[in-house]
C-alpha cells in the first residue's frame, strides 16, 4: 500500500538574531513557509522603520540571509499598525490598514506590496477597489495549486 504523506520542515535551529535586535513586530509567516514578514516600529534610523522580510531558507554558497526592507513608513502610514496577509504564491502582501478616527489613516486603505523588491513611497497605490478582483486571482492560484 502506497500513501501520500506532505510534511513541512523547518531547520532544527533557526536563527533568529536579526529579529531579535530589530523589535520585530506582527511576525506573519509565507503560505510555502519559506519567509517571514515583519514590522519594525523602534529604529534610531527612520530609514528602517517598516516592513521587512526574512528568507528562512538556506542559499547556495553561503550567501548572506540578512533581512530586506520591502517597505518604509510613511508620515501617514505606519506598516506596525497594518494587518498583513501574503498571496497564495508569496510574492505579493496585502498591508490593510482599517479606517480609525482618532488616527491616520481616517479611511480604509490597503496596500499591494512586491515582497520580491523595495516598494517606494512613489508606487504605493491603494488597492481597496480591486480588492475583490485580487482576491478572485488569489483563488485562481490556490485551485491551481490543488
Amino acid at each position: 500500500m502506497v500513501t501520500q504523506a506532505n510534511a513541512r520542515l523547518f531547520p532544527a535551529v533557526t536563527d533568529v538574531d536579526p529579529l531579535s535586535f530589530t523589535g520585530a513586530m506582527n511576525l506573519t509567516p509565507s503560505p510555502d513557509g519559506q519567509k517571514v514578514i515583519y514590522a519594525v516600529a523602534e529604529s534610531s534610523i527612520d530609514t528602517k522603520k517598516g516592513l521587512w522580510i526574512l528568507d528562512l531558507v538556506g542559499r547556495p554558497l553561503s550567501l548572506s540571509k540578512d533581512p530586506r526592507q520591502i517597505v518604509q513608513n510613511t508620515a501617514g502610514l505606519n506598516f506596525t499598525q497594518a494587518l498583513l496577509s501574503w498571496s497564495p504564491d508569496s510574492n505579493q502582501v496585502l498591508a490593510h490598514f482599517p479606517a480609525d478616527s482618532n488616527q491616520s489613516p481616517l479611511f480604509e486603505q490597503n496596500l499591494i506590496l512586491d515582497a520580491t523588491k523595495f516598494n517606494s513611497q512613489e508606487t504605493l497605490r491603494d488597492a481597496t477597489a480591486q480588492l475583490p478582483l485580487i482576491f478572485s486571482q488569489w483563488e485562481e492560484l490556490i485551485a491551481r495549486k490543488l
